[in-house]
């Protein structure tokens, strides 16, 4: 019964973790992007300063960092990890080169300019 309760629970996305690139990689071992996000601002890091993930895992301490402005660095020892953080990181640095040209990209799509080189 309890079984079936906790599988429901995760099921219908109480706890999601698939925002930004989070989901990209579904590593068993990752933390939860909002206790990450909870234990940065309970040890008040800032914008601009540094953290360091010795134990990166999937990158989700990067991942978070970068969403609120913090600069990190992270290492592993699984050279796949290693690789799926970077690509978590990096295609969230292209989410956000996106949204920030998201009005270009609609007018593109929507046929009023073309652009070429």
């Amino acid at each position: 019964m309890a079984i079936e309760i906790t599988k429901s629970y995760f099921r219908e996305g109480n706890f999601s973790t698939g925002y930004a690139t989070h989901g990209l990689f579904p590593y068993r071992g990752k933390f939860h992007p909002q206790l990450i996000k909870g234990l940065l601002n309970i040890l008040g890091i800032q914008p601009g300063e540094i953290v360091l993930d010795p134990m990166c895992g999937s990158g989700t301490l990067n991942v978070e960092a970068s969403l609120i402005g913090i600069d990190s660095v992270g290492i592993g020892k699984s050279p796949f990890c290693v690789l799926m953080s970077k690509v978590k990181y990096e295609a969230l640095k292209m989410v956000k080169v996106i949204n920030e040209r998201q009005n270009i990209i609609d007018l593109v799509f929507d046929k009023q300019v073309f652009v070429g080189r």
